[in-house]
């Protein structure tokens, strides 16, 4: 969309208005021009007539005859010039008249159909104006001049024009004023809008109208602000999803250490038949090993959190770490007649063997988890010049959107409801994306409800940079 800035609105609106002034200018200079030419056409009818009067009646038109017909004429004079065009008469002395005129304004008098030819620019001295036509045998030329008429003309060309330049002044001042204002009540609603959005209430916009400058800010502040309330509410969810991880693993850390605490109790009492004495010992070490796993995961979320965690990395086969993997879950499909599928390239790199197994592990269990009883989970690879990259894909009840936009942040569980046995604590794919982020890759997730869930993992083969 094209867009025009408040800058540009003003400058075109002041040319606009100076343009307009120029052409008013020019349209008031012209029509003095042509009033004051109107007018001495007219006196030089008059005095042509009055001329052609005195030659009838055999007057000879001398100086004293021209004061006398002539001098009641107040600020013109009638001057006669013989056919050479020399001065011969003038009937006032104080008006500066042209002792000669010129020989092509002569030529054009003695064509012209009314014998009337008007002196341009109307400047014969510092303040004089002439006019010739063509006279009697008594005076080839007859000249009228006038003393006021280039300062008539000079004094309303400046009036116009200081007229002209104030009303542009005033309009563009208006033009200012109102653009202005616009902007001073859009700034208004902003401070209200921000001070309302400071105060909590994120559902406020900016009403966002027009292609200037101040419709653009409109337009990225709501998108700020929007950006804002989506932040908002993922933290929001983020807490609360902190909340309920804090909550089970106060319940996990409890249960499995109360578990341990009672049996070494019995077995520090005595109170325990030598034959449950064994039982009790690994009953006790088994839940030990929970509190270590889920030590490890608390640990590795608090070094993904903050600064990471060094690789210890090594060359290994890629195929057969993922193979000893689903061999080691295979029983526990085969307990849900789940079935694995695998299309592997063969490919070496150099990785930390451990932390990629547990990424791989955990990618696979959450596949277990979510597939359907006698279903199928495919894992596919192949490989590149630069990269290796796998996809697991089950046929599990799959993710809406909004679950698939969280998919692999901390404390997300696609369902809140799952405890332990059938939902895991919503560490595993997180800890298995930091992992693989960590080796310079990348994990993506698709997903559809009913459809199932496929997780893609790219692997660089080389040591990133």
């Amino acid at each position: 969309m094209r867009t025009r800035s408040v800058s540009t609105r003003i400058g075109r609106r002041l040319a606009v208005l100076l343009v307009s002034v120029v052409a008013l200018n020019l349209a008031v200079a012209l029509l003095i021009i042509a009033r004051e030419t109107a007018t001495m056409r007219e006196v030089l009818l008059g005095v042509g007539l009055r001329t052609a009067r005195l030659a009838a009646r055999g007057e000879r038109l001398d100086p004293v005859t021209l004061r006398r017909e002539f001098g009641d004429f107040e600020s013109f004079a009638v001057v006669l010039y013989d056919a050479n065009g020399i001065r011969r008469a003038s009937s006032k002395d104080d008006v500066a008249t042209l002792a000669r005129l010129d020989p092509a304004q002569m030529r054009a008098a003695s064509n012209d159909p009314n014998g009337v030819v008007f002196v341009e620019p109307y400047a014969l001295g510092d303040d004089n104006v002439g006019i010739m036509f063509a006279g009697t045998a008594e005076a080839a030329y007859v000249g009228i001049f006038d003393r006021w008429a280039t300062r008539r003309v000079n004094r309303a060309v400046l009036l116009g024009t200081i007229a002209g330049c104030a009303v542009a002044a005033l309009a563009g001042f208006l033009a200012v004023r109102l653009t202005t204002r616009r902007i001073q009540r859009a700034l208004a609603r902003a401070e209200s809008t921000v001070h309302r959005i400071a105060e909590g209430s994120l559902e406020e916009r900016l009403p966002a109208s027009g292609d200037d400058e101040v419709a653009r800010l409109a337009v990225s502040f709501n998108k700020m602000t929007d950006q804002l309330q989506a932040r908002l509410q993922d933290l929001r969810r983020e807490q609360e999803a902190r909340r309920r991880a804090f909550a089970d693993w106060s319940h996990e850390l409890g249960t499995p250490l109360s578990s341990v605490l009672g049996y070494l109790e019995a077995l520090d009492m005595g109170n325990v038949a030598e034959g449950d004495r064994k039982r009790y010992v690994h009953t006790a070490y088994q839940q030990a090993l929970a509190l270590q796993a889920l030590s490890d995961d608390l640990r590795t979320i608090a070094q993904l959190d903050f600064d990471g965690f060094t690789l210890d990395r090594s060359e290994c086969d890629f195929s057969e770490l993922l193979r000893a993997e689903v061999d080691a879950l295979r029983p526990q499909a085969e307990r849900r007649q789940i079935r694995f599928s695998l299309e592997l390239s063969a490919c070496r790199l150099n990785a930390d063997r451990q932390r990629l197994a547990r990424a791989l592990r955990n990618l696979l269990t959450n596949a277990l988890r979510h597939s359907r009883s006698g279903g199928c989970i495919a894992l596919q690879s192949e490989v590149t010049a630069t990269t290796l990259r796998l996809v697991v894909a089950d046929d599990g009840e799959g993710m809406s959107e909004e679950q698939l936009a969280r998919a692999g942040q901390p404390f997300f569980r696609g369902d809140a409801s799952r405890n332990r046995k059938t939902g895991g604590r919503g560490l595993g794919l997180a800890i298995a994306k930091g992992i693989v982020e960590a080796h310079g890759g990348s994990l993506d997730f698709e997903s559809a409800p009913g459809v199932g869930t496929r997780v893609s993992v790219g692997l660089p083969l080389t040591n990133p940079t």
